[in-house]
């Protein structure tokens, strides 16, 4: 919400997004070009449909020298494009977050899944001496949920 005061056009942007990304499979022509090294799906938001979801597999692919993150609770949607056929490109980390605060979800069901985001508050950071290793620090600078790592959750205070 605070972004959405601070940029007017942002919403009218989020909206055509949705609707370009969830009518349609886009052509290999349409594919955008990101010339950044990090890039987020769904920083506003989570997967609404499969047809979404193979957008960004798409995207992706075609920039390999982006590494991608997205962040969903809707394994359906995923674990259903995958059981279609599509693959997952290399660049790209799927993150999975944890449905409840301080509740780590088990993803070694989920052989597509790189990471699980788990929010803690504080009580359970203090009783639980959890190892917050995420929110302090700028993403282009520390690349954890991007890059292919031996760290498997991604810990994060509630704000």
């Amino acid at each position: 919400m605070k972004m959405q005061h601070r940029f007017s056009s942002l919403e009218s942007c989020l909206k055509e997004n949705l609707n370009v990304l969830t009518a349609r499979i886009l052509t290999p022509e349409e594919m955008p070009l990101i010339p950044v090294i990090y890039a987020r799906f769904e920083a506003f938001g989570d997967l609404m449909n499969a047809t979404r979801f193979i957008n960004y597999l798409n995207i992706a692919t075609a920039n390999p020298r982006t590494k991608f993150a997205i962040w969903t609770k809707n394994v359906g949607i995923v674990a259903k494009v995958f059981k279609q056929g599509y693959s997952k490109p290399e660049n790209l980390n799927i993150i999975v977050s944890s449905p409840f605060v301080g509740k780590v979800l088990n993803i070694s069901r989920l052989p597509w899944a790189d990471k699980v985001f788990t929010v803690y508050n504080d009580s359970q950071i203090e009783a639980g001496n959890i190892d917050i290793n995420c929110g302090a620090k700028s993403c282009f600078s520390c690349g954890l949920r991007y890059e292919k790592n031996s760290i498997k959750e991604i810990r994060e205070r509630l704000k």
